[in-house]
């Protein structure tokens, strides 16, 4: 879900993000498809996090971002950032290709973003929320939509420690200049550009989804069965039940692998055996199960819209920073 070389470049600011998802494989962090099916239950954990970021005498100097600070829509937002950076690189001495990525997907995965229950539950019956999975089916780690290849892997693959430390560099710089300059972000270092990714995915998932009267309803009625299955629901909002069961279990999992005190990158390597995954994918299931019996119709009303909202904020703030939508 995040990047590596994000990582790197951003030690404070996304450390909420970085925290969840280092519990994960590092494949599901790869595709976008997994991380967007996994996308809310990590947002639900890091957004406590991003709200206080910046240390002792550091203050957040980005813009808060709503409905008024998103780009203008209609132009083809990610070529003219990549085209930018692209320049800028060419300026400070290192080739770059300009990469728009394209999501490779199968119908499996168009219907599992429809809500498609049948869909969902083939999935769930087997992965339960994809947290617990990757040790005991480890063709799983292979499964979701791909991106298409990025031309500059090959080229940054061969640089040495140095100039891939230079490199790096340059492209976060770029990076941020093209978040001011294209799409017009409020921003002052390469933190900030996730900080604004982050709160204006929030915010649109807070205006369109909870505040659609349909969601909360059925919202409401996805929860109620919930709580009387013995389950602990302690909002209703249509995008915080949505992120219940994956967030629990990526938190879980973070628990497990001892992750909680230390920094998110003790968590690069760290895996469960198959046999101590399999006891928890065993709960993770019946938890996933339950969770899509109560919202069968929750799910096939909210997740097309939920997937509009990503495609939208990835159209208008697509700088290859933070999260990789």
């Amino acid at each position: 879900m995040v990047s590596r070389r994000s990582r790197a470049a951003a030690p404070a600011a996304d450390r909420g993000v970085r925290q969840a998802a280092s519990a994960l494989p590092r494949s599901e962090r790869s595709t976008r498809f997994m991380s967007a099916r996994l996308y809310t239950g990590i947002l639900a954990l890091s957004l406590a996090v991003l709200a206080g970021c910046g240390g002792q005498g550091e203050q957040n100097t980005a813009a808060p971002a709503g409905e008024g600070a998103s780009p203008d829509s209609g132009q083809n937002k990610p070529r003219l950032v990549q085209d930018h950076v692209a320049a800028c690189m060419k300026e400070q001495g290192f080739k770059y290709i300009s990469y728009t990525p394209s999501d490779v997907k199968t119908e499996e995965d168009r219907k599992m973003e429809s809500g498609d229950y049948e869909t969902m539950k083939k999935y769930r019956s087997k992965y339960g929320y994809g947290s617990f999975a990757f040790e005991v089916y480890p063709e799983h780690r292979d499964s979701g939509a791909r991106r298409s290849p990025n031309p500059n892997d090959k080229m940054t693959g061969s640089l040495s420690a140095a100039q891939r430390t230079a490199y790096d560099k340059a492209h976060n710089a770029c990076s941020l200049s093209a978040a001011k300059s294209v799409l017009g972000m409020k921003v002052s270092k390469y933190d900030d550009i996730l900080k604004e990714q982050v709160a204006v995915m929030t915010g649109m998932r807070q205006r369109i989804l909870d505040g659609d009267p349909n969601l909360v309803q059925l919202a409401q009625k996805f929860g109620d069965c919930m709580k009387a299955k013995g389950y602990e629901i302690t909002s209703m909002k249509p995008t915080n039940i949505v992120g219940r069961g994956a967030s629990t279990f990526i938190q879980e999992r973070s628990k497990v692998l001892g992750l909680d005190d230390g920094p998110p990158e003790e968590g690069e390597g760290k895996k469960l055996s198959p046999t101590q995954a399999r006891a928890y994918l065993a709960k993770e299931i019946k938890d996933a199960l339950d969770d899509l019996e109560c919202g069968k119709d929750f799910y096939a009303a909210y997740t097309p819209k939920e997937t509009e909202v990503f495609d939208q904020v990835r159209q208008d703030y697509s700088v290859e920073s933070g999260i990789i939508w």
